[in-house]
Formats: C-alpha cells, sequence, structure tokens
C-alpha cells in the first residue's frame, strides 16, 4: 500500500523534459511578443518613481516585476553549454535592456521633480557584493529550473538587485551626478558578473552542458515566431 523506500528526484537532478522546459521559458520570456521590454519598462517606471521619490518599497515593488534576470540566465545557459549564438544573443538583450533602462530613467528624472533622492549606497565591500548576487544567481537558477522552487521567485527578484543600479545610472546622469552613476554602473556589473557564476554553477551541475543542440533549435524556433 506505502512504499516507504520510494525516493523524489533530487533538487540536484534535472531530467530533459526539465531542461527543455527552461530552455523554452527562458528563451519565449525574453521577446517582444511576450511583453519582455513591456515591463522592463514599467519598472523602470516604478524603479526610478521610488529612488526620485527616497520611497524603498516602491523600488522594492518595481523589483517584483523587473524580468532583467531572464537575460543573464540565458547568458549562463549559453556559457554552460558553449551556444556562441545563443552568448552573442543573450549579450544583446542584456545590453538592450541596459541601455532602455538608464534612458528612460534619465528621461523620468528630467520630468518627475524632486528633492531627496534614495540613497543607494552599500557600504560593503566588493567582495561581499559579488558573493550575494552569485548566491542570488543560484537562487534564481533553481527557480527556473526547478519546478518545486519556483515558488521562492519573488523573493529572488527582491535579492537580485539588477534593475535599480542602472535607474540610479540613469538618474546620476541627468543630474550631473558622477558619482551616482558610477556607482550604479559598478553595481549592476558586479551584480551581473556574480550571478552569471552562480547560475552557471546550478546549470552546470543539473546538466545543461549538454543542451547546446536543445538551445539551437529553440533559438530558430523563437526567431522564426
Amino acid at each position: 500500500m506505502f512504499n516507504i523506500f520510494k525516493t523524489e528526484e533530487s533538487f540536484l537532478e534535472s531530467s530533459y523534459r526539465e531542461r527543455k522546459t527552461t530552455i523554452e521559458t527562458l528563451l519565449h520570456q525574453a521577446t517582444i511578443k511576450n511583453g519582455f521590454y513591456m515591463m522592463l519598462a514599467i519598472a523602470v517606471v516604478i524603479v526610478t518613481t521610488g529612488i526620485l521619490g527616497n520611497s524603498l518599497p516602491i523600488v522594492i515593488g518595481g523589483m517584483l516585476l523587473a524580468p532583467l534576470l531572464i537575460p543573464v540566465l540565458l547568458l549562463s545557459l549559453s556559457l554552460v553549454a558553449t551556444h556562441g549564438k545563443g552568448t552573442i544573443r543573450s549579450l544583446q538583450i542584456l545590453l538592450f535592456s541596459s541601455l532602455i533602462s538608464i534612458v528612460l530613467s534619465y528621461g523620468l528624472s528630467m520630468v518627475i521633480p524632486h528633492t531627496e533622492l534614495l540613497s543607494l549606497n552599500v557600504s560593503l565591500p566588493w567582495w561581499v557584493i559579488i558573493i550575494i548576487a552569485l548566491v542570488s544567481g543560484i537562487a534564481g537558477a533553481f527557480s527556473y529550473a526547478k519546478t518545486s522552487l519556483s515558488s521562492y521567485g519573488a523573493g529572488v527578484a527582491i535579492a537580485i538587485a539588477l534593475l535599480p543600479p542602472l535607474c540610479n545610472a540613469g538618474i546620476g546622469l541627468e543630474i550631473a551626478d558622477a558619482g551616482r552613476f558610477l556607482a550604479g554602473t559598478f553595481m549592476f556589473l558586479m551584480n551581473v558578473a556574480g550571478i552569471v557564476v552562480g547560475a552557471s554553477i546550478v546549470f552546470y551541475l543539473l546538466g545543461y552542458g549538454s543542451t547546446e543542440t536543445l538551445q539551437e533549435k529553440v533559438v530558430e524556433s523563437v526567431t522564426n515566431n
């Protein structure tokens, strides 16, 4: 009646179906058709408004909507599978998304009245920030790769601080604050680096190193549609 010796699949194991679903989900989400850039723009408006209005809760609300983790995870997938076209495509999406975020936050700071800006300065050493980003990348990769862990997605979105630094950089440009711009840019790059390393470790352990052909097929499908 009861099989007490039955064991469930470990969270460090991944079936072909799971890998295929993860790749398809990430690739399809990072498209105009599926609202990627629309959600990015909405998140930028919310986060920038929060920074200009000195409101951390508003910034956190925007972070929950920000889809910037998707191209970073796609980059990690492509690097693990040594998929050249996927790597280039992921970098293009990430670069374009970053430019949109900076330009839009720049424009918003020109029209939204502001007196006291929210400070996003972090007093932690750079290596601590990298470690936090790395752990966040591990959590982000698991939340997409394992359906049993997908419910933690909201927490991951808050932990992964990708959009606020970009908005901070855009605001810094508009108010001619080189320190704010450089701090935002540096924070963003460190977070991306840490997330890529952490996510790559997870995808490697889950067997995504052998998914180059699968990724190629899904990319062609997404491109053709």
